[in-house]
């Protein structure tokens, strides 16, 4: 998620994007297959900001006892 600073209005901002984890580099890419959702809100007042984020991705993994595949999600 990109955000444009200088577009922001004061006050609470809230956006909300899904992003492929093409940007990941390969080896992260097999362990986080699908979209990373993205939900911020952003309060500006004057030059401050302060920025809330909530991410959620799922990830594949192999269980260490049995060796099964799973997918579990992470926030």
């Amino acid at each position: 998620m990109k955000i444009l600073i200088s577009g922001l209005k004061q006050g609470l901002t809230e956006l909300a994007d899904e992003v492929s984890a093409d940007f990941l580099p390969e080896k992260w890419r097999e362990l986080y297959p699908g979209l990373i959702r993205c939900n911020a809100t952003i309060d500006r007042f004057r030059r401050e900001l302060k920025i809330k984020m909530d991410i959620r991705l799922e990830g594949r993994y192999a269980c260490d006892r049995c060796l099964t595949d799973f997918n579990q999600e992470q926030h």
